[in-house]
């Protein structure tokens, strides 16, 4: 009883540490000055040097010794040697203790599945023949543009329908395994009625490359008009009315000031024609939107937030919230949490595994001792609970506040998204 006792106000004072130091500065500080004043009203000044070196004396020892005894603690829970993550000890079954309303997306195969944070409501939303490399959620979260390898899918919620609106593969095509291609530039407009992309083909004979925007009210779609340079990406306007863009030309810097000259493109929606409304040097290769706004230009950025990527294996380690917490695996394979700043606790140390190829089981990651078994580090939008894949386990939640951890599905999957306005 007494270790538990001990280890819940190690846990206390180290999730706390923050708060309690700078509690413990201003008290001392108050009271050393209303002890100061009362005391200096009733002491001639040939007894206030003698005063003040004792009530230093005494601050110094109540002070150090409470640094030593908060010193101790947090070394007991903090810094002392972690056990690996034990399934059967610390990972919950279930994670019906998280208090999150936010449905969760992930991919797992070919396949997008929604469920709760508590784990109920689990359903496949949409299922394709190939990898699923991208969605993203219109702003209005009534709408959702899945896109595979090839082909690109359109999926109401609510209804939970889902239609098909391009391909790059084309069945007409006199030999169809000769054609290439890919689907890129996806986005939608801020009215969510309307989206942008790139459909580029080619073969060994010749190569073609077009935007277009689609209506999903009338179901129809338009071209832009292609102008001499290629366009790597458009971007909205708030009111949905224009699309821009931005290309860059290399200067020689020993004639200009500056390293490269921008031209910004408009394409209203009534011509589908670019046209050029801004050049000036510049000295990076990319805009920042700031740079635009102050030339009365007022993109929208809100859908990046609302899309999704598949990482096909790349793990992401490190995650932020919107508070400014940090969720994420050091050099040492230890999970930490900083609630603030600059204060970092120590929860879990990650072990590693040794995956295996189909071709020959190769063993890989051998030179790192095995890959993490965690990976894929993200903050649900409550900012509360952090969400990752485990390569044995499946999908797991951490409550980093409390180290309490839980499985939310035993199928592996990556991706997480959600719709959060």
């Amino acid at each position: 009883m007494r270790n538990f006792d001990l280890k819940t106000i190690a846990s206390f004072l180290n999730n706390h540490f923050e708060e309690i130091l700078a509690f413990n500065a201003y008290l001392l500080l108050g009271m050393c000055v209303i002890i100061l004043f009362l005391q200096v009203r009733h002491l001639r000044l040939k007894h206030f040097q003698q005063f003040l070196r004792q009530i230093l004396f005494y601050v110094t020892i109540v002070v150090e010794t409470s640094l030593i005894a908060i010193t101790v603690m947090i070394f007991i829970e903090n810094y002392s040697p972690k056990k690996p993550i034990d399934f059967a000890a610390r990972i919950a079954p279930n994670t019906r203790w998280v208090k999150e309303d936010t449905p969760i997306y992930f991919l797992a195969d070919n396949r997008l599945v929604m469920i709760n944070p508590d784990g109920s409501g689990r359903k496949t939303v949409f299922e394709a023949d190939e990898t699923i490399r991208q969605y993203q959620f219109s702003p209005d979260g009534k709408n959702l543009l899945v896109l595979t390898r090839n082909d690109l899918y359109l999926l109401d919620i609510a209804a939970g329908r889902s239609e098909r609106l391009t391909s790059v593969r084309m069945d007409n095509a006199a030999d169809k395994d000769q054609v290439r291609g890919a689907i890129d530039g996806v986005r939608w407009a801020p009215d969510s009625a309307k989206f942008c992309y790139r459909l580029s083909r080619w073969s060994a004979y010749s190569a073609v490359e077009d935007w277009w925007i689609y209506d999903i009210r009338t179901k129809s779609r338009v071209k832009v008009q292609s102008p001499v340079l290629k366009f790597v990406s458009l971007f909205w306007d708030r009111p949905s009315t224009h699309l821009y863009a931005s290309w860059f030309e290399s200067l020689d810097t020993t004639k200009h000031a500056n390293p490269y000259h921008v031209k910004i493109f408009r394409i209203p929606l009534s011509s589908l024609n670019p046209e050029t409304v801004i050049e000036f040097p510049f000295s990076e290769p990319r805009l920042k939107p700031e740079h635009l706004a102050v030339r009365g230009i007022d993109l929208d950025f809100g859908v990046d937030r609302l899309t999704f990527s598949n990482s096909s294996g790349a793990g992401t380690y490190h995650a932020y919230s919107r508070s400014g917490a940090v969720v994420g695996i050091d050099e040492r394979d230890t999970l930490y949490f900083i609630r603030n700043l600059w204060w970092r606790r120590r929860l879990y140390q990650i072990p590693r595994v040794t995956e295996r190829t189909a071709l020959g089981e190769i063993a890989r990651y051998q030179y790192q001792g095995g890959q993490l078994v965690i990976r894929d580090l993200r903050w649900l939008p409550g900012g509360r609970y952090v969400i990752m894949e485990h390569l044995l386990f499946g999908i797991l939640i951490l409550d980093p506040s409390t180290g309490k951890i839980g499985i939310l599905d035993s199928q592996r999957g990556s991706s997480f998204g959600w719709y959060s306005p």
